[in-house]
């Protein structure tokens, strides 16, 4: 399989001049590739992958058949009309590159989004026309209500394309089970809210750059309750990793999960475009 290099997020992270989330490079090294297991095909039905001129972008989950959840921080830059927007979705797939792929109609973030602090890092996507659902293509579940969120020592699972060694994306997705740390312990080294939270396994373990905006789903994969979001930039070096608290975003997600207009330059209710 031809390997295809990350070009987008690195010109993401250079436009902005910081290290937002997970996309600053720093000569990191992505333990999922490293150390992950290779997922199955069908493992992760839900787990899906944001291309960007035909090159690896961000990971993403399936909540619908015509919807994507992913990180802010990922999708910001497209909002400038001066930014070439080649955007797709790819489903049904473990082996990057491959799979299904569905073209982008809107996107969607909170007003609170704060690309400078990555705050309130989640994003909504639609896509132009509904995926085919099969064992390899399903939507995984929103947590129930803003009380729905794992606790400290929950195992989670967390999987991406995240770059390897010589900082390049895996060309299998990469599964990696961890666990939440205590919001204390991770204030030690980022900013915590009660709209995020914090994961970590070892050493050697954990999320780097070409994983943001993978869920975090509970052990039995059916629940996202994350979107990885932010890392240090020496990642999977006994730092923990943030996501974002889906269950505190229910509200923003069913709304645009609900909305739809014929008028295709409508604003929407959120800070959105349309393409």
């Amino acid at each position: 399989m031809k390997r295809l290099m990350k070009q987008s997020t690195l010109l993401f992270c250079v436009i902005l001049g910081a290290s937002i989330g997970l996309c600053y490079s720093g000569g990191a090294q992505s333990r999922i590739a490293n150390l992950g297991e290779t997922a199955q095909r069908g493992e992760l039905p839900h787990h899906v992958d944001i291309f960007v001129n035909k090159s690896h972008h961000c990971g993403a989950a399936l909540i619908s058949a015509r919807h994507v959840l992913t990180a802010a921080h990922c999708l910001y830059l497209f909002f400038d009309p001066h930014v070439d927007n080649r955007l797709e979705v790819i489903v049904g797939t473990v082996e990057l590159g491959e799979g299904a792929s569905y073209g982008i109609r809107r996107i969607a973030y909170p007003a609170e989004f704060d690309p400078k602090t990555v705050a309130n890092d989640i994003a909504v996507v639609h896509l132009k026309r509904p995926v085919i659902l099969s064992a390899n293509v399903k939507p995984v579940s929103l947590p129930r209500n803003k009380f729905d969120e794992p606790n400290v020592y929950d195992s989670m699972i967390i999987a991406g394309y995240g770059w390897d060694k010589n900082n390049i994306d895996a060309d299998y997705l990469k599964v990696l089970q961890t666990q939440v740390v205590s919001p204390e312990w991770c204030s030690r080294f980022f900013k915590i809210e009660f709209t995020r939270f914090c994961t970590y396994r070892s050493r050697d373990y954990g999320v780097c750059p070409g994983d943001s905006g993978s869920p975090l789903v509970n052990e039995a994969k059916t629940i996202v309750y994350g979107i990885a979001s932010e890392a240090a930039k020496d990642c999977a070096n006994g730092k923990p990793e943030v996501y974002t608290k889906v269950s505190q975003y229910l509200d923003f997600i069913r709304s645009e999960m609900n909305y739809y207009t014929i008028f295709p330059f409508a604003p929407g209710p959120n800070p959105s475009i349309v393409y």
